[in-house]
């Protein structure tokens, strides 16, 4: 009897998914199969999703005082063997870098009473190790092949489905502030390109090894195109309700405490509405791509940074 029924129920990435939510429902967190949202291709509007919702509220070590909330959205990519993802590191001088420090986790609390801290979510990003990279390629090295189109659907399967969760949150639980993290995660080992990496020294090298360092998880960027701007400006328009009496009364005791102007509640909603394009950028184009080897090792890191920035919330009391 064949077995590549094994190989294409593996490739589907459905075994994946499902240890990925087991791990997920270990550490505490509540996981739906799938996170749906629609979106227009081309003039019709489809029905596309990421593969796993996890919810989860901080403290995280207690149920009974509810402070925080935290939504991490997971896209999985089951690879065959010998299937190597390489991505380039960016090469930006710090002040040049499109990436923004801080920014990779998702701290929002512009429509709650709780401030937290600026820079609250920053030492994430500063963690030792950490790659901030640009595209990535896959890179078969038993059939001898190389593309990104996997690695560009996943991102954009996440990129398109944050602006409806955002919506969800903000409608929906934004009196506590919360958390967001867009991972794309894969059984593929990642390897980031050296500094020195070039055509050269691909010809001269044997193996990727030769010219990248694996890395367990690392930072990648997607940018907002015109058809992501637009997607953005339909859903912030069409589903995102709320009553500007309690956004300007949150806006004004925020505003008494210190917060800046354009991050209050009704600044914010009127640039995501119009498509800003700082403020699209500042949410929208971070996400974690992680080795499924190293996962719960992210998501202790994302819970260890989350909690920090917790446990110094002012609270309005």
């Amino acid at each position: 009897m064949s077995q590549k029924w094994k190989d294409k129920l593996l490739s589907s990435s459905f075994p994946l998914e499902f240890e990925a939510m087991k791990e997920l429902s270990k550490d505490g967190f509540s996981v739906s199969s799938e996170f749906a949202y629609s979106r227009l291709d081309g003039d019709t509007r489809k029905d596309f999703s990421v593969d796993i919702d996890a919810l989860c509220f901080t403290p995280f070590e207690s149920e009974d005082d509810v402070t925080g909330s935290v939504h991490l959205l997971v896209e999985c990519k089951y690879r065959k063997n010998g299937t190597k993802w390489l991505f380039l590191p960016d090469p930006n001088e710090p002040d040049y870098s499109p990436f923004i420090l801080g920014h990779t986790i998702r701290a929002i609390d512009s429509f709650s009473s709780d401030v937290l801290p600026p820079n609250c979510v920053v030492p994430f990003d500063e963690k030792e190790g950490l790659e901030f990279c640009f595209k990535g390629v896959e890179v078969d090295t038993v059939n001898a092949s190389a593309h990104d189109g996997q690695i560009r659907h996943g991102l954009s399967q996440l990129q398109y489905a944050l602006p409806p969760l955002l919506t969800h949150s903000i409608m929906f639980g934004s009196d506590i502030p919360f958390f967001i993290c867009p991972i794309l995660l894969t059984n593929a080992p990642l390897f980031v390109a050296n500094k020195d990496f070039s055509m050269a020294s691909v010809q001269e090298s044997n193996e990727i090894e030769n010219m990248a360092k694996e890395v367990p998880y690392l930072v990648t960027y997607q940018d907002v195109s015109p058809d992501f701007t637009q997607h953005c400006v339909s859903e912030f328009n069409s589903n995102f309700k709320y009553s500007f009496e309690d956004l300007e009364s949150i806006g004004a005791l925020r505003l008494s405490e210190g917060e800046y102007e354009h991050k209050l509640p009704i600044p914010l909603v009127k640039s995501l509405t119009s498509g800003e394009l700082s403020t699209l950028k500042g949410y929208f184009t971070q996400f974690i791509v992680c080795n499924w080897d190293h996962f719960p090792t992210l998501v202790s890191d994302i819970k260890a940074t989350i909690s920090m920035a917790m446990e110094t919330v002012e609270t309005d009391t």
